[in-house]
Order: structure tokens, then C-alpha cells, then sequence
């Protein structure tokens, strides 16, 4: 799962086994190549990021995630 606002990029990996999981985050600004992880330094901006994958997720019958069928 991912999301990007601006120059900021959040990527949530493995959502299936750990939906509860801390993406990480890249400043696409600077690393276009996402190799630099700055989410443990920009805490406000992960938490808004996380934020926008909650409300903007919709499920989808032709993508599931095994944690959407157990709810």
C-alpha cells in the first residue's frame, strides 16, 4: 500500500500479514530512488500519511487483503 502527497512518498509493505505495520517514508525530493527510510524523523508526516491510507482505501474483490475477509 502506498500514498504520495507532494514530495513525500509512503510505502506500507506486507499490509496482508501486518496491517498495523509503520510505513516508510521518502522524500522524493531528495531520493528519487527511495533507498533513504526518514520515517523514525518525520513522525507528523508518517501519522498524516497513515491517515490518508485509512480514509482512502477501498477495498477491492479483485485485490483483496486476507486482514479485510477476517473482519
Amino acid at each position: 500500500m502506498a500514498v504520495r502527497r507532494g514530495n513525500w512518498k509512503a510505502v506500507k509493505l506486507n499490509v496482508d500479514t501486518d496491517p498495523e505495520g509503520t510505513p516508510e517514508l521518502y522524500d522524493l525530493s531528495k531520493d528519487m530512488g527511495e533507498k533513504n527510510d526518514v520515517a523514525s524523523s518525520n513522525p507528523l508526516i508518517v501519522k498524516k500519511m497513515e491517515d490518508i491510507m485509512k480514509h482512502a482505501h477501498v477495498p477491492s474483490k479483485d485485490f483483496p487483503f486476507a486482514y479485510e475477509d477476517a473482519k
